[in-house]
């Protein structure tokens, strides 16, 4: 019960933009403060509020995995979930449903999309993963084409794959675009122009697969 009351609290303190579930370790600074909750409580939350977000490709950091991540891997986690901002803006104004998966991740239902159902967005090692799940197989195979023939400024050329994965209906074949995150922010210097480019990525390759 502590826990739920102490989620609640820290999500009402935090401005939007932020990552809106604590994690329980963090949480925890509610209860080891010595001037009792109400101090360690406000304490986190003036914490949250300097993560900060990188400024270039080379301050993304490692991201890790969903086992066994470090304290650092965590953090550089919620530094490029700050960078999700203008994306979530953008897809709530054509009225796309997005919630996260891990806190640097995007699941985004893709509305009244012709060909598109939901895509999934992966930042890790390196590479930004966009795996797009098409409505039937026509609909996958026309995306595929006009996804492979889309060319952004930004990036040399995105080459879609065909990926099976699991779930549970069964395995269900999707399609997945890789992107070097390298060359996707090569030359950005700030925060905005990583969001910028970001948005621009994403929107390019779903106004492609829809």
């Amino acid at each position: 019960y502590e826990y739920a009351v102490a989620t609640k609290l820290l999500r009402d303190c935090l401005p939007n933009d932020r990552p809106r579930s604590p994690s329980r370790s963090l949480l925890s600074a509610l209860f080891v403060s010595a001037h009792g909750p109400a101090d360690g409580w406000k304490r986190w939350a003036a914490q949250a509020h300097m993560v900060r977000p990188p400024q270039c490709y080379e301050e993304v950091g490692d991201l890790g995995t969903n086992n066994r991540m470090t304290e650092a891997q965590r953090d550089a986690r919620r530094g490029f979930a700050t960078l999700w901002r203008r994306t979530r803006s953008a897809l709530q104004d054509r009225g796309w449903d997005h919630h996260s998966g891990s806190i640097h991740q995007l699941y985004v239902t893709c509305g009244d999309s012709q060909r598109l159902q939901w895509a999934w967005i992966a930042p890790g090692k390196g590479v930004l993963r966009i795996r797009l799940t098409f409505r039937d197989p026509t609909s996958h195979r026309a995306g595929v084409a006009r996804i492979g023939s889309t060319t952004l400024e930004w990036v040399s050329q995105m080459r879609p794959r065909d990926v099976k994965v699991r779930r549970a209906s069964g395995v269900k074949t999707v399609a997945e675009v890789r992107i070097s995150m390298e060359e996707l922010f090569s030359d950005c210097r700030t925060a905005e122009q990583m969001e910028e480019r970001l948005a621009g990525t994403l929107l390019g390759v779903l106004d492609a697969a829809g």
